[in-house]
């Protein structure tokens, strides 16, 4: 886990880099223009994907499964500065599912199952301090839509609010320029929020907790969140990249095992309506307790026929191509 925090730090100090020289630039763009941020308000906008897949079989001697998928993604900012004060909001919603079965398999066999599911929610808002530093307070929610079930399809491993996170914290919030900023909090509060009893031993309650039919647990910590977004990054015309980068410690609990939360996206336009999208999702949580392939050994060195669980790091990728627009 340590070497996965340094590894996220670095790249966001690669980002940092580019994006001061990004800053740059537009800063002497201005100058030159004689422009003046002080009639700023309201900027508002959003971008939708919706990408499909489809394979089909008949008679196809080396095997496999026919299927049907699709990923949708909306995501909306509106962002107001006025005077010395600042108030950025974002909303992220992504759904996908895919359709997978045999050839010749019958209609209650062909069953959408979902791959990609997210809620994400930020509003941020900061009064100048000085430069480029804010006095800021950040809120964060994130969950899912739907219930989410094992390969085999056979139990619900998750669901709306199953689990949820809200993130409360106070700090300060380092703005270079509309597309880079980080957020660093001290003091930051995040509540779990997990609606269904059984799945709540999934995520870090106790087996006291899921008796006593608790629903959240409280945490405390340090919080730190870095988003940078870049249209032609190194000069690659119709190429789009952002990333988000979300660090919280957790004081009450072992601290030194940092829940990291990151997103990236890189967008290529084909056309003004086709884009194909490269997205990545890496979490680890240390609550988050993930069952492995080793089996777990009794006193004399037998195999139970159960198998070890515990925190692991979570990786998704995902390459869309579909419709796109921009508003």
């Amino acid at each position: 886990m340590k070497n996965l925090f340094t590894i996220s730090i670095a790249l966001l100090l690669g980002g940092m880099t580019f994006a001061q020289v990004d800053a740059s630039e537009k800063e002497l763009r201005a100058k030159a223009k004689g422009s003046t941020d002080s009639t700023k308000t309201w900027s508002k906008g959003g971008v939708f994907n919706l990408g499909f897949g489809q394979t089909s079989l008949s008679n196809w001697a080396a095997g496999g499964f026919n299927s049907y998928s699709f990923d949708g993604l909306l995501s909306l900012y509106a962002n107001r500065t006025k005077g010395k004060v600042s108030w950025d909001n974002t909303l992220d919603l992504q759904y996908g599912a895919i359709n997978q079965f045999a050839q010749g398999a019958s209609a209650s066999e062909k069953k959408w199952i979902k791959n990609s599911d997210r809620i994400e929610f930020n509003s941020k808002i900061g009064m100048k301090a000085s430069g480029k530093w804010y006095y800021a307070g950040l809120l964060n929610f994130r969950s899912q839509m739907a219930p989410g079930y094992n390969s085999d399809r056979t139990s619900i491993i998750s669901d709306i609010t199953s689990p949820a996170y809200t993130t409360i914290a106070l700090g300060g919030d380092y703005k270079l320029s509309a597309n880079f900023s980080v957020f660093m909090s001290p003091v930051a509060y995040r509540m779990l929020y997990v609606s269904r009893n059984n799945l709540r031993a999934n995520y870090g309650f106790s087996a006291e907790d899921i008796a006593k039919d608790k629903h959240m647990i409280n945490q405390f910590g340090a919080y730190l969140k870095a988003k940078y977004k870049k249209d032609k990054p190194f000069g690659l015309d119709n190429v789009a990249f952002q990333t988000d980068l979300a660090l919280f410690s957790n004081y009450i609990e072992n601290p030194q095992n940092v829940d990291v939360y990151w997103n990236t996206l890189i967008s290529l336009k084909v056309n003004k309506y086709i884009t194909a999208n490269i997205g990545t999702n890496l979490i680890y949580d240390d609550d988050i307790t993930i069952q492995t392939t080793e089996k777990i050994k009794d006193a004399n060195g037998n195999n139970t026929g159960m198998f070890k669980r515990g925190p692991r790091v979570q990786f998704k990728e995902a390459l869309t191509v579909g419709f796109s627009a921009k508003f």
